[in-house]
């Protein structure tokens, strides 16, 4: 029996998932789907094709004498193909990324009608990331979804929307309330990524800080260090929190750089 050629192109890091991928793995995640379960779903989601059977079946293929143990599969434009039961484990497990270690990848762009912000943090300020991680870590242990509706209340705005003292964050995290959690859910492991990018980042603040996974934060620590930018004048630390953060950061860890290697 011969095989249609097939086509089959699957994602090989999370940076490579496309946001309808990130939507889909987010909910499974969500749902806590079993490893393997999860695994499987994707790979027919991502691939585009249908499992006709669940048991597989012996397929004499047209260069071999003896049969193969394979599974039948549907897929628009192809038809009907069969996969070797190794070929589809292997095929499966090429997604192995979506349970293990998460890197960092890009946020949605837009959430409903509000725009997210740099992927890497740029632009958001020290006092905007001290709030979206304290609600990181506040989801993160609780699963209190009003955690999840504050991080995006900071993190997605109206164009022209800014964050400044006089900012409601109840008035704003109600927008998302009425939106599925698992689409939250995505902004939650999209941050999870960006903490442990930022830790490699700014290596000597974050190791110091002993966070030690990347549901603890380094919120505390980072505050604790603001003493050594005010030079001495707490009547600075306004001034400090509305500096993005990455200049905060960068300054912090080439102080302790410098004090831990001279």
């Amino acid at each position: 029996m011969s095989n249609p050629v097939l086509n089959i192109t699957l994602p090989g890091s999370w940076a490579e998932l496309s946001e309808k991928q990130l939507y889909f793995v987010s909910k499974l995640l969500y749902m806590e789907v079993p490893e393997l379960e999860l695994l499987t779903r994707c790979f027919l989601e991502f691939a585009g094709i249908t499992i006709l059977s669940k048991d597989p079946e012996i397929v004499i293929t047209d260069d071999a004498t003896e049969g193969e143990l394979c599974y039948w599969f549907k897929k628009s434009g192809t038809g009907r193909f069969y996969l070797d039961v190794d070929m589809a484990t292997t095929l499966i497990h090429h997604l192995d990324f979506l349970v293990t270690e998460i890197t960092l990848f890009k946020n949605p762009a837009k959430i409903g009608k509000y725009a997210g912000c740099n992927f890497k943090l740029y632009g958001i300020s020290l006092e905007e990331w001290l709030v979206v991680d304290q609600m990181y870590i506040g989801y993160a242990k609780t699963r209190r979804v009003e955690f999840l509706d504050n991080m995006l209340a900071v993190l997605y705005h109206l164009p022209g929307e800014k964050w400044d003292e006089q900012t409601n964050l109840a008035t704003r995290a109600a927008r998302f309330k009425s939106m599925p959690e698992y689409t939250r859910y995505i902004v939650f492991l999209w941050y999870t990524s960006c903490k442990l990018w930022l830790k490699g980042k700014y290596f000597y603040l974050f190791d110091s800080s002993d966070t030690g996974d990347a549901s603890q934060s380094a919120n505390d620590y980072v505050m604790s260090l603001i003493s050594s930018l005010n030079e001495g004048n707490v009547a600075n630390n306004p001034q400090i929190k509305h500096t993005p953060c990455h200049e905060v950061f960068y300054e912090l860890n080439r102080k302790i750089e410098k004090a831990k290697t001279t």
